[in-house]
């Protein structure tokens, strides 16, 4: 650990930060402990800083931060009866000793923390631009509800029905919650992911999130307005079926339908939405200006176009099989019927268009981001309510006091209970607060921001000097050069992120300088290892499965390797590999065999096969410091040397440990060398076994390689 400790100390005296250029890895959760996954990826991110700071006069910028708000924290705490504050902040001291033990190199002066409230403050002045812009809303409608966590989703949250912490299958219920407006940028944002430079993977899954289709856009009047509604719009790829439109169909989550479920007090089983149908008494006119019903019908799509569609059942099976859910009475086509509409059909569409009653439109199958959560350790979404029905105000709110009491709360139903107001800017009644806070996603949109400029959460400057900070640094540069971390990232954090950074430049008017945050993109492989079972089909620790086969073979099994989990048994404790082997060997370890891009299979022969191989690098660079020598350069040497660096700045990390491996088998062929090549030696080595090298770098020059 003196080691450790004695490098940092020596790093942030002699680091100078170059604000052009980043390696960031993506900051973790502070769950108290690190996985092996996190040691990959920021071994990853260690060994191209340390080979950019080798190659540049100037240190990138390259820091940690904790994604420390979130729902974990208020459990753990309610189970250990302790505040989230204080469970939070003893993980982010426990992770950042672990840090330190893997002899990583981050600039801590500029750490941050999410649920520090310099940070929070700047998340609720970004918060305050997007609603002044109205890309933040309130509204009513279906959420993605999980039971046992017993917080609102996104639909990013859920995979496969089921909640994305808990696992819990989702419910369906309609709440009054904030919301981004994903869709205003969805059809820009799906084309400008073509240019971005990331991997055609990453990009493929984006852009199949967004969705798009072409088609158009017909509209039509209500006969009577309902509520805030005139007109329904519908998005088909076919306008002439409007020729024999019947009736128009609405999602069950279309705005009109909640709308028309709150008013009319309509009850039903929420489960059974996918099987919900039903007529209303609302009427539209169709082209003709005859009166069709409207209905509300699991068999539309809430993401597909506006989620409002005619029927045509003389041509669509699943339009027949809406009316006769609702028991509509239409008639059919005769054939003469049907033959005149294909002949006409064209002629009809070039009317509807000529007329600008079939407008083109591109749809998309994103939905708005569902940003409010039930929680009380999140960042407090800073809105208040007047209590005074002649003024009703909905207004933003600054007030340290209250949002540092909201978060030292224990539980949502405890907040809930205090009843926190302040008084109504407008006509000084009373007014409550809102009791939600922001999805931890929207904490982490831009975080990267104020790594490269930390007057964004400096404690000295007031809200509207960080609102100016914050135009300044759109102004110049807040893109990350290189961005590492999971692929399952595509559709939530790199997603969220991209959108959150277009539309804060929009506050701005700075709509044509919107860039993507993240230049590249390196995406780590996962890590799988082998799991155990007996034979009642429960899992084992490997301890456990050596013990039986000895006892009985036939009694254990093992598993293809699978992703690690504790429920299976499988994971590997960082503290015990870290006060069993070097860095310098879990780090080579991890490089080894695979792309980092690729899936990695844990194998405690290859662990061993570094333990060997480091410990012999080690001899043969103690002896090779005894013989020194002068004389001419070795050329095979720099050759190696120079396809190592060359590897690291392609991110080929296994292709460069291969060339170590050869450069390794070429210097213990010789008995000495002369002082330039050593040190390019120990220099293009230090990336991958950084306390070996720098070991004996700092014994012969009383100073670190970097």
């Amino acid at each position: 650990m003196h080691y450790y400790n004695k490098l940092i100390e020596y790093y942030q005296k002699h680091k100078i930060n170059n604000n052009n250029f980043s390696i960031i890895e993506m900051f973790p959760y502070s769950s108290g402990y690190l996985h092996i996954g996190h040691l990959k990826n920021y071994f990853i991110g260690d060994i191209f800083y340390r080979y950019s700071c080798i190659h540049m006069s100037c240190k990138p910028i390259r820091t940690i931060g904790w994604d420390s708000f979130g729902l974990p924290a208020e459990n753990a705490a309610n189970k250990l009866n302790i505040k989230p504050m204080d469970w939070t902040l003893y993980n982010i001291k426990t992770m950042k000793e672990q840090i330190i033990m893997c002899g990583l190199l981050y600039d801590y002066d500029r750490e941050l923390s999410t649920s520090n409230y310099n940070y929070f403050r700047t998340t609720q002045i970004m918060f305050e631009l997007f609603y002044n812009r109205n890309i933040i809303y309130k509204s009513y409608g279906f959420v993605n509800w999980d039971p046992v966590d017993k917080t609102i989703l996104s639909n990013e949250q859920v995979i496969n029905g089921k909640g994305w912490r808990s696992g819990a299958n989702i419910e369906k219920k309609i709440f009054h919650s904030w919301y981004f407006d994903l869709k205003k940028y969805a059809n820009e944002m799906y084309l400008k992911i073509n240019n971005y430079n990331w991997s055609n993977n990453l990009k493929k899954i984006q852009q199949n999130w967004i969705g798009q289709s072409n088609g158009y856009l017909l509209t039509f009047k209500l006969v009577s307005p309902f509520k805030n509604f005139k007109f329904i719009q519908c998005f088909t790829k076919a306008p002439e079926y409007s020729k024999n439109m019947t009736a128009i169909a609405l999602s069950c989550e279309h705005e009109l339908s909640i709308q028309y479920f709150l008013e009319k007090n309509i009850e039903f089983d929420l489960e059974k939405l996918n099987s919900f149908y039903m007529k209303t008494d609302l009427l539209a006119y169709d082209i003709f200006g005859n009166c069709v019903p409207v209905i509300i019908t699991y068999r539309v799509y809430s993401n597909v176009g506006t989620g409002a569609v005619y029927c045509a059942p003389q041509h669509s099976e699943n339009d027949k099989a809406m009316l006769q859910d609702v028991g509509l009475v239409y008639s059919s086509l005769k054939e003469d019927e049907m033959q005149e509409f294909e002949n006409s059909k064209e002629e009809y569409t070039k009317s509807l268009i000529d007329k600008k009653l079939a407008i083109p439109y591109v749809s998309n199958k994103l939905k708005n981001w569902s940003i409010s959560r039930q929680r009380v350790w999140g960042c407090p979404i800073p809105v208040a309510y007047c209590s005074n029905k002649d003024c009703n105000l909905t207004f933003i709110y600054r007030d340290k006091n209250i949002n540092l009491e909201r978060i030292k709360q224990n539980s949502f139903q405890e907040l809930v209970k205090l009843n926190m107001h302040i008084y109504c800017k407008k006509c000084n009644s009373i007014a409550y607060i809102e009791n939600e806070t922001l999805d931890t996603f929207f904490d982490s949109c831009w975080y990267y921001m104020a790594y490269t400029n930390p007057k964004l959460i400096s404690e000295e400057l007031n809200e509207e000097e960080i609102m100016q900070e914050i135009q300044k640094t759109l102004n110049v540069n807040y893109q990350v050069d290189y961005y590492i971390g999971g692929i399952e990232h595509a559709n939530l954090h790199l997603l969220y992120s991209c959108f959150y950074m277009k539309a804060l430049h929009e506050c701005f008017n700075q709509t044509d300088k919107y860039f993507c945050p993240f230049k590249h993109i390196i995406n780590q492989g996962v890590i799988l290892k082998e799991s155990y079972k007996n034979n009642n089909g429960q899992y084992i620790t490997y301890e456990d499965y050596k013990k039986q086969k000895e006892i009985d073979p036939k009694s254990v099994y093992v598993l293809p390797a699978e992703k690690m989990s504790k429920s299976k048994l499988n994971t590997i404790n960082v503290n015990d590999l870290l006060k069993k082997h070097s860095i310098d060997i879990i780090r080579t370890m991890l490089m080894a065999n695979y792309p980092i891009t690729s899936t990695y299979i844990w194998d405690d022969k290859i662990l061993n096969k570094y333990v060997s191989f480091c410990n012999n690098l080690d001899k043969e660079l103690n002896r090779l410091y005894d013989n020194i020598v002068e004389g001419d350069s070795n050329k095979e040497v720099v050759l190696y040397c120079d396809r190592i660096f060359s590897c690291i700045k392609s991110f080929k990390m296994n292709v460069a440990l291969a060339n170590i491996h050869s450069l390794y088998n070429h210097i213990v062929k010789i008995k000495n060398i002369n002082e330039s090549d050593y040190c390019l030696i120990l220099v293009s080595l230090h990336p991958f076994v950084p306390i070996m090298t720098d070991t004996i770098y700092y014994k012969k020059y009383n100073k670190y390689i970097i």
